[in-house]
């Protein structure tokens, strides 16, 4: 078993394979990050969240809307989304587009024809623009539950966020010198060994920080 690991770690095609599907993995996590992210560049609702006391608190991103600007003075836009069988609505206006960090909007919700209290508010530190709506109280814990798993990355806990980081931190920084023991196979094994430890700490600390503003979409 000691003989075919080594066997394994010793092939630089089981390093460079493992590494890309390692990135291919953390590229289609990095896309599912974005799409659970605030809503596009000039999209006045940026997100929402729904919330009650039954069904606590779910966060839906704006790329989810369905969006025009067919929307009753003096509103300016109109967002659509389908929520457990019911027709969410929401027109709205930001009355400082360029200075969205005031959430100085106005907006109104309808849940099919029955009207809901809305107002603009920001999730995290750095996000603005989100919909706050405060849901019947007809709907359930058991609705929230399935709301937060239908839309499941943008209802996930702070230390989620922080685990990814972690982990794509600490996936680069191996691969990474992994493979520079291949790199530096004709120097003596004290320069390999120095040259993987060496490489780990910009390697972990330039995948970090190449997540973090997917990641600050997320946390305060």
């Amino acid at each position: 078993m000691t003989i075919a690991i080594g066997k394994f770690l010793d092939n630089q095609k089981n390093a460079i394979g493992l590494g890309a599907l390692f990135v291919l993995l953390f590229a289609l996590l990095a896309y599912f990050m974005v799409q659970a992210g605030p809503g596009p560049n000039g999209q006045e609702i940026q997100g929402v969240v729904a919330r009650s006391e039954q069904m606590g608190w779910v966060k839906l991103s704006g790329r989810q809307l369905n969006c025009d600007a067919q929307a009753p003075e003096p509103y300016s836009t109109f967002c659509s989304i389908s929520l457990r069988g019911n027709n969410l609505s929401i027109v709205a206006i930001q009355h400082s587009p360029d200075e969205p960090w005031l959430d100085d909007g106005e907006c109104q919700a309808f849940l099919g024809d029955k009207p809901l209290n809305c107002f603009f508010g920001s999730p995290v530190i750095g996000v603005h623009g989100y919909a706050y709506i405060d849901m019947p109280d007809d709907l359930t814990a058991r609705d929230g539950d399935l709301l937060r798993q239908r839309y499941f990355i943008e209802n996930r806990p702070e230390p989620f966020f922080l685990g990814i980081a972690i982990v794509f931190g600490i996936g680069t920084a191996v691969f990474g010198a992994w493979n520079m023991w291949f790199l530096l196979k004709k120097r003596h094994i004290s320069v390999r060994l120095m040259g993987m430890i060496v490489s780990c700490v910009p390697l972990f600390l330039g995948s970090v920080w190449l997540l973090i503003p997917l990641i600050f979409q997320f946390v305060d």
